[in-house]
């Protein structure tokens, strides 16, 4: 098999890395146990309080705002309960991401990228339920994970990110234009591999690599769709990478929702306007929440 000149571009950054960080035996025993159809919520329970500081995460972090609890949630058994064990599994692997890297370009912010993707998730699940999509957790994990290849960029080849922010910051253009002309390559190439060493759902990675052109998805053009446009959305109202971006979006003319109505023909008649604003309306709950997950983070480093 002969190899393109990308795909020898990106054997040859990933023979550079050293190591990259595994799932957890305790998030992954999560997530197996969860694929059980025969699913034992007290095992779940069992599995994860193993992990003392996996707990008090995902307890402080449901207890934020976004989820609207009448009262604060005291234990994880009730916890899951609270939020069944899809949305268990979410939670799981959004605290775990959020302190598996760090950043070593000083402009970078590896707290605003985790904002940005948390808040993308949380948008994702939220014009799911809107349109009528059949999995929006589903979703909620194509926008945690759909940038997940720039944590691997910035913390393992820092001199080429250093440059590529540069391009960003100074020509205005987007990171993964900037990318290819640095690197040749660019984040949703190395975002595929991975999901793929994580042994990931593998529709993951379709979202991934077309989440900027889901006009070219095969497999499942609305999850990335619904994607691209809660990626679209949170850049556009603050939730972006901490850099100025030349963004105007007219929801009715992207691709992103060319594509969905092209599926559902009745979303034709939906009233965008008020779909905006509904979203809106929910960004600064979004905000709250992705602070949530810091402030969870500072209160677990004091234990």
């Amino acid at each position: 098999m002969v190899l393109t000149d990308r795909e020898i571009k990106l054997h040859s950054y990933l023979q550079k890395i050293e190591y990259v960080p595994t799932i957890p035996i305790v998030v992954n025993q999560v997530l197996v146990e969860l694929q059980k159809p025969d699913v034992d919520l007290d095992e779940v329970a069992d599995i994860i309080m193993a992990d003392q500081v996996l707990t008090l995460r995902i307890i402080r972090l449901i207890n934020s705002a976004f989820w609207g609890l009448q009262h604060q949630v005291q234990s994880l058994k009730e916890a899951i309960v609270y939020l069944g064990l899809r949305e268990v599994r979410n939670v799981v692997l959004t605290t775990w991401l959020v302190n598996v890297f760090v950043s070593k370009v000083a402009k970078f912010k590896i707290e605003t990228f985790w904002e940005h993707s948390f808040g993308c998730a949380l948008l994702c699940r939220l014009i799911a339920r809107q349109i009528g999509y059949h999995d929006p957790d589903r979703a909620y994990l194509g926008g945690l994970l759909h940038d997940v290849g720039e944590v691997i960029f910035c913390q393992y080849f820092p001199e080429e990110f250093a440059q590529i922010v540069y391009l960003v910051e100074n020509q205005m253009i987007s990171f993964h234009e900037a990318e290819e002309k640095i690197m040749g390559i660019n984040h949703t190439d190395i975002g595929i591999w991975l999901i793929d060493h994580w042994h990931l759902p593998h529709y993951l990675g379709e979202v991934i690599e077309k989440h900027h052109t889901p006009q070219e998805a095969e497999h499942e053009p609305d999850l990335v769709a619904i994607v691209n446009l809660a990626d679209l959305f949170c850049r556009l109202r603050g939730l972006g990478y901490g850099f100025y971006e030349k963004l105007e979006v007219i929801f009715e003319n992207e691709p992103a929702w060319q594509v969905l109505t092209n599926i559902n023909s009745s979303l034709k008649d939906i009233d965008l306007e008020k779909f905006t604003l509904d979203l809106d309306d929910r960004v600064d709950e979004v905000k709250v929440a992705v602070q949530g997950i810091y402030s969870a983070e500072t209160e677990v480093s004091a234990v």
